[in-house]
């Protein structure tokens, strides 16, 4: 997919004009470098906005937004753990809604968002894989986990994480299928098609949070679909 219209494709702006005009003032990256061919192909690559139409530094930000519009998570005043922090989109959304501090932490380096990096609410832990976590890393204990991982489970991560911050009551995940499910229920083009293949994925991963004394509260299907054009799903959880 050419760079312009993954942009216009995946509600980053409002046009294949305004795009073109983004990239070639140097407003995006591709793969961590700066892009300014709008017809290069981005299949399979990390695409970042540096100037967006919204205020919102990646899609991934509205997926946690519509959770929280949707269910009633004590986010405010809270300490969060944000685990595949990326951008920071779901970073962004948490102090939005009011967040006391935010530690995000991502295997990769330089993803986190200009605006965000400058923020003092948040601590950053780049070139952190998940499964090292540990409590030195969160001073300020969370009680509320956040996650957008790739490439990997969720039942990989989620109790190695739960097994080093214990202090976790309240779970927001993004459940994306295509990580869950094996390689034979993914087509061509990365996607999971069939929707049985799907839900069975989500429901591994509530069984998962359960297996872990949490009680799912809510889920539901993103507002975005994924930038491969996967469905997605959040899920809320918590424990007594």
């Amino acid at each position: 997919m050419r760079l312009d219209a993954y942009l216009v494709e995946n509600d980053l702006v409002r046009s294949r004009a305004r795009a073109k005009a983004l990239i070639q003032a140097g407003k995006v990256q591709v793969d961590g470098e700066v892009s300014t061919k709008p017809a290069m192909d981005v299949a399979g690559r990390e695409v970042t906005l540096l100037e967006s139409d919204h205020h919102y530094v990646s899609r991934s930000a509205f997926k946690l937004k519509g959770l929280l519009d949707a269910v009633e998570v004590p986010i405010k005043g809270a300490v969060v753990l944000d685990v595949g922090s990326s951008t920071g989109g779901f970073s962004q959304v948490a102090l939005e809604y009011g967040a006391s501090h935010v530690y995000a932490v991502d295997v990769g380096t330089d993803q986190l968002h200009p605006s965000l990096r400058l923020d003092k609410r948040i601590t950053l832990y780049e070139r952190t894989d998940a499964r090292d976590i540990t409590p030195k890393m969160c001073p300020q204990e969370p009680s509320v986990l956040v996650m957008d991982v790739s490439f990997i489970s969720l039942e990989k991560i989620i109790p190695t994480v739960l097994r080093e911050i214990d202090s976790i009551f309240h779970i927001c995940c993004l459940v994306k299928p295509q990580f869950e499910v094996g390689p034979e229920s993914i087509d061509k083009k990365g996607l999971v098609q069939n929707e049985g293949e799907r839900l069975r994925a989500l429901s591994n991963v509530e069984a998962c949070l359960n297996g872990e004394g949490f009680e799912v509260i809510h889920d539901m299907e993103a507002v975005l679909a994924g930038g491969d054009g996967n469905v997605e799903y959040m899920v809320y959880a918590s424990r007594p």
